[in-house]
């Protein structure tokens, strides 16, 4: 198994790394592995830890400027992803859309023999841990009755590349703790990969419940009928991202009162309705950029911004570059 990284299309490479099949390497219990990359685009650092079935690796970079990177990887796996700083956009052919995360995000997506880019950029640094599982490994915590696992589940079957959520979830604050603990871990040994297994199920564990709302109320504050509405509101914003709806109105669509909607959605998504939106208003003016010979002035307009100005502001702040630069 192994995974290249190139800086330009299929054509220079900066990173090859080889791993055993599934991660499994028979002279030892657990592998661990650190290096530096001090390159022309940038410098970074990752920690790596695998064992039978389990791969764990933790990188920083800081670019030098924007960066597409294209990636060829001859494993097969279903990666857990956790950005916990910068921004990135991955594209495939074979994915459907494009699979934009945002800091605090995370998501979990199956790959077999893929290929790729991503982009990232230079306004701050990348901080992301990535979990690998065995198919098979994955598949033993598949929930039955769920439309959305079983669509999963066929892919890996058929081998064919699938993102579990259309949209990353918001990494929440029992997510974090596990996360430190995981990158904190100061056993060896055996004891290391136990210790690390347990964790790293359990993250699983909450990931896979935010998509389910009537087990991810359980462990919240509100009641299981608050929860399902305030999924009813996520799902009316990401239904029609350009109109404008207050608070006192999506109240009145999902059949609730505006400090239950408020409270809610911040624990569950750990961030504001206004905000969720606004990321979701901008996602898509970068996706109309990129695919469409447009102005900026007239993608401002189309996703419900008055004011060219402000919208330039809010997309740099969010991207880190002008819209007119990601235009170009």
């Amino acid at each position: 198994m192994r995974t290249r990284i190139y800086s330009s299309e299929m054509n220079e490479m900066i990173i090859e790394a080889k791993y055993p099949e599934m991660f499994c390497d028979s002279s030892k219990i657990i592998t661990e592995r650190k290096y530096s990359v001090d390159l022309f685009i940038g410098k970074g650092q990752c920690n790596e830890v695998f064992f039978d079935n389990m791969y764990i690796g933790y990188g920083e970079f800081q670019l030098l400027k924007d960066t597409n990177f294209y990636y060829e990887s001859e494993s097969e796996s279903v990666e857990m992803t956790f950005l916990l700083d910068g921004y990135m956009e991955t594209a495939s052919s074979t994915f459907e859309n494009h699979f934009l995360m945002q800091r605090g995000c995370h998501n979990i997506v199956y790959t077999k023999n893929f290929r790729g880019s991503q982009t990232s950029y230079a306004k701050r640094a990348s901080k992301v841990l990535k979990i690998n599982l065995s198919p098979a490994l994955f598949l033993k915590y598949i929930p039955e009755g769920n439309k959305t696992y079983e669509k999963m589940e066929a892919c890996i079957g058929r081998g064919k590349n699938h993102l579990l959520f259309e949209a990353g979830f918001t990494i929440t604050s029992q997510m974090y703790s596990l996360i430190a603990d995981i990158l904190g871990c100061y056993r060896k040994g055996l004891y290391k990969k136990m210790y690390l297994e347990s964790k790293v199920i359990e993250l699983l564990m909450l990931q896979m419940e935010q998509l389910q709302p009537e087990i991810f109320s359980d462990s919240l504050s509100l009641k299981k009928h608050h929860v399902e509405k305030i999924y009813h509101v996520k799902e009316l914003l990401e239904s029609d991202v350009k109109s404008i709806m207050s608070l006192t109105e999506l109240a009145k669509k999902v059949g609730s009162n505006t400090c239950t909607l408020k409270k809610g959605f911040k624990e569950i998504f750990g961030t504001s309705i206004y905000n969720y939106w606004k990321v979701l208003r901008l996602q898509e003016a970068k996706t109309i950029l990129c695919n469409e010979q447009i102005t900026v002035k007239e993608v401002s307009r189309r996703i419900g911004y008055r004011s060219p100005e402000n919208f330039t502001s809010a997309f740099k702040k969010q991207f880190g570059v002008s819209p007119s630069r990601i235009k170009n």
